[in-house]
């Protein structure tokens, strides 16, 4: 057979079969004909196929979290919960509030906190003093609804913990009176694990009336907004329901 005759063979055998795929090693490997010669070229490494309920697990993420205090619940008070209007600061509730007698248990000043789930410590207030510079003189700003800028809502925040879970959610634990001596920053926590303790900080209340605003503040990112920030107030109950184990 002439070159001339294999050529169009080559042609006709290519176009009707396309490219020959094989496995070899768990990889895919291409067979290419080129100048008479096998050319073999990974283009990728087979894995393992992502069951239906890791799928779902990863799209629902966050769910299955902790309540933060052993026996509390999700409050369906609408001003307690993310979206809630804050006229003092002229802004919106971010979090999700555990008060005593709204949250299903007693809480107190010093109530421990737990982490709602595995993750990593990237802040933990461990020296923070009470109550900062920076808020006496929010209080006594006579201006201050005008303010709600992220530094300012930080200082409103007090005391806090922030952990690191997967697919870059957050979760800020606020107000805190204490840190657990274990926590530190880049500690890896475990879902359960004691972070905190209840307390008042940050609160305009820990200045003017010690002792009567001691809850804690929760709240769970992801990007710059906090979980349901397209929610309307009025299904925000229920979907934070669907986040948290509630047995």
């Amino acid at each position: 057979m002439n070159k001339l005759k294999l050529f169009f063979l080559l042609v006709i055998i290519t176009s009707n079969a396309g490219c020959n795929f094989f496995a070899r090693d768990n990889s895919v490997t291409i067979s290419i004909e080129e100048d008479q010669k096998s050319v073999e070229t990974v283009v990728g490494i087979t894995k393992k196929p992502m069951q239906n309920d890791d799928k779902k697990n990863q799209e629902q993420y966050p769910n299955n979290f902790l309540i933060p205090i052993k026996d509390g619940c999700i409050t369906d008070r609408p001003e307690l919960l993310p979206g809630s209007p804050r006229t003092y600061r002229n802004g919106i509730h971010e979090g999700v509030d555990f008060y005593d007698g709204f949250s299903c248990t007693k809480i107190d000043f010093g109530t421990e906190i737990f982490a709602v789930d595995n993750g990593v410590v990237f802040r933990a207030d461990i020296g923070y003093i009470d109550p900062p510079d920076a808020l006496i003189e929010l209080v006594n700003d006579p201006n201050i609804k005008k303010y709600t800028s992220e530094q300012k809502l930080d200082i409103y925040r007090g005391r806090q913990i922030w952990i690191e879970h997967k697919n870059g959610v957050v979760t800020r634990y606020a107000h805190l009176s204490g840190i657990a001596e274990d926590v530190k920053l880049g500690s890896k926590v475990i879902k359960g694990q004691l972070i905190g303790f209840v307390g008042d900080s940050g609160t305009p209340e820990s200045i003017t009336a010690p002792g009567t605003e001691n809850h804690l503040h929760l709240e769970i990112r992801q990007g710059k907004d906090y979980l349901g920030s397209e929610i309307q107030i009025d299904k925000m109950h229920q979907y934070y329901l669907s986040i948290f184990d509630q047995e």
